[in-house]
């Protein structure tokens, strides 16, 4: 079962200091835009769809959590 964190969302969980960032694995790169954007300076987004994980360091995700960077290290850090 999907269980996303919503943008809107993203104001209450500022609140929390031990929280840093959030791990944007909603399908799509407007998904992504839209967490940068509410986050802003205060969490960083960490993309996890591998299909659009260039798009999304260019949408403002600051890195990535997903297999695929163990799989293929020299490529991804290539996209960054």
């Amino acid at each position: 079962k999907n269980n996303p964190i919503e943008p809107s969302l993203i104001p209450e969980l500022k609140k929390n200091p031990g929280l840093i960032g959030i791990k944007q694995a909603v399908v799509g790169v407007h998904a992504v835009a839209d967490m940068v954007m509410a986050c802003g300076n205060d969490l960083t987004v960490f993309a996890a769809q591998d299909d659009v994980m260039y798009l999304s360091y260019l949408a403002g995700a600051r890195g990535a959590i997903s297999a695929i960077l163990t799989l293929f290290p020299d490529e991804c850090v290539a996209q960054w």
